[in-house]
């Protein structure tokens, strides 16, 4: 890639990123003073496959559906996920699932409840649903952009 070719990219990014520190400015802004407005908010697809992939385990589990290895493992292939990348969600320092018992089930978390909560009131209850079509294109990366359009309420 020649020199000029990289230097727009760089730009370019450097464009978006202050776009995005402006409509956060704006965000804190709006909620300090009480007016209304909306805002962009980013995240990467790496992050949005991992919430989906928590968020389904969640609502097998309220459907008393037992969620195993092979279960796990099919989820996150669904969503572009190496099984083993899953691994990291039992980490303690991450602690997102656990096994309990006989070691055969998995289990959200509730710290993995309390993100996926987060996550349905930021972004909607249904942003899963509406993003499928990213959430489980192969030719999409980890590393892809999703953007949100936020719309806030002051509290003043």
């Amino acid at each position: 890639m020649d020199m000029e070719k990289r230097l727009e990219q760089i730009f370019a990014s450097y464009q978006n990123r202050i776009a995005l520190l402006f409509d956060e400015m704006k965000a804190e802004i709006l909620s300090l003073t009480g007016l209304e407005g909306v805002y962009k908010e980013e995240i990467t697809l790496g992050e949005a496959r991992k919430i989906a992939i928590l968020t389904e385990c969640m609502e097998a589990e309220e459907q008393n559906r037992k969620i195993t290895r092979r279960e796990l493992s099919n989820i996150s292939k669904k969503y572009m996920r190496n099984p083993a990348t899953c691994g990291v969600f039992f980490r303690p320092d991450v602690n997102l699932m656990e096994t309990r018992g006989n070691e055969k089930e998995r289990f959200v978390t509730e710290k993995a409840r309390r993100v996926i909560k987060e996550y349905k009131q930021k972004f909607g209850e249904v942003w899963i649903n509406e993003n499928i079509k990213y959430l489980i294109d192969p030719n999409l990366a980890d590393d892809y952009k999703l953007t949100f359009q936020i719309k806030i309420k002051g509290e003043k």
